[in-house]
């Protein structure tokens, strides 16, 4: 007997319970075409709502930006889950946002990614946790729009009730959105209603690299943040990371239910994180090395001397360090100028004469 569920397609008219009325209409191979159906599901409305939001996957980017920096060490960013003004983000009822502000390579996305796996680690019945990565370098995850669509994508993911949020949005007949939801803030709406009827006790939205994001749209979502996504501290909570922001924008992020944790103002912690991450790195040359013998405690000292408190800096000289023999090791080291505008800066030079960049 056919099931009276028929994958791909979707229906004129659907009932409240997501059942259909009349005819279906079949988007297999880009054709359209108009059959008989007694019933429609409502996950597959669900799916067909999703894919035409086209909502970039904050999991996947997770785990490319995981394998493509290095191994996440908890001792690097541990300092910060035990920092005062974090665990009054955290926990507090009265803070319901926290920028993360430090340099280039100071460790902020490996941080991201390390706050996001321990908030998830609480009882799921407590926490809800949802993020996205900006990359300036990618269309698809540097506009407004897509990190709210992310954001959303997160969302209905863990708690599939609310996908009813945009179901009720889908226009079957005219196969697209009743509203314009390449528009951010038509997005924005629909993630502030997926926001207010979630049932967790608390939610945790972490967006990465802030400063990736195209200038364009983005006083407005702070603004729209600052002023309708704040209005619940105690269960909903922001979690920003970037650069230094121009004067505005930093204006936007200050009040008295938003802090700061700036990672130049904690150099000290972050110094003890890239201390541990060239400990882990040395570690991974020994093996390649084995058995030569080399002088470690000095290769650390050079590396930790050199970074200027920067994890960047540390990855990119190990890279290069791979591919030499232990006894050219300190001198490959001291090859690189301390800093990143030295390395950037080495790195263009080559590309200019042609030659192999180091990154």
């Amino acid at each position: 007997m056919e099931s009276p569920y028929q994958r791909n397609e979707y229906s004129g008219q659907f009932s409240g319970d997501g059942h259909s009325i009349g005819n279906t209409y079949s988007t297999s191979g880009g054709a359209i075409n108009i059959h008989k159906s007694s019933s429609y599901s409502n996950d597959e409305i669900d799916r067909v709502c999703l894919r035409a939001l086209r909502c970039p996957d904050s999991f996947a980017v997770k785990n490319r930006l995981k394998e493509s920096k290095d191994k996440l060490l908890r001792e690097s960013f541990k300092w910060i889950l035990h920092d005062p003004v974090y665990l009054n983000w955290r926990d507090g009822q009265d803070v319901g946002l926290l920028w993360i502000r430090g340099g280039a390579g100071k460790g902020k996305t490996m941080m991201s990614i390390g706050l996001i796996e321990e908030l998830a680690q609480k009882p799921k019945a407590a926490n809800l946790v949802t993020y996205f990565f900006c990359q300036n370098a990618d269309q698809t995850l540097n506009t407004v729009e897509a990190i709210i669509k992310g954001l959303i994508l997160q969302l209905v993911k863990q708690q599939k009730y609310l996908q009813e949020c945009l179901r009720r949005r889908w226009d079957a007949v005219n196969e697209r959105f009743e509203e314009d939801l390449s528009l951010w803030r038509a997005l924005w709406d629909v993630f502030l209603e997926m926001l207010d009827r979630c049932e967790c006790p608390r939610v945790y939205i972490v967006v990465d690299a802030l400063d990736e994001c195209h200038k364009e749209n983005m006083a407005g979502l702070l603004q729209s943040l600052v002023r309708t996504g704040l209005s619940h501290a105690a269960r909903i909570k922001w979690l920003l990371t970037s650069r230094p922001l121009d004067v505005a924008q930093q204006k936007l992020l200050a009040g008295t239910d938003r802090v700061l944790v700036s990672l130049e103002l904690n150099s000290e912690n972050v110094s003890y994180g890239v201390e541990t991450y060239i400990t882990h790195r040395v570690d991974e040359l020994d093996c390649l090395w084995s058995p030569d013998p080399f002088p470690r405690q000095e290769i650390e000292s050079e590396l930790y001397r050199r970074a200027e408190g920067t994890f960047l800096w540390v990855n990119l000289v190990c890279q290069k360090l791979e591919d030499v023999s232990a006894e050219e090791a300190l001198t490959t080291i001291r090859s690189f100028q301390p800093g990143l505008d030295n390395i950037y800066r080495r790195a263009f030079d080559q590309l200019l004469v042609g030659k192999q960049s180091i990154v």
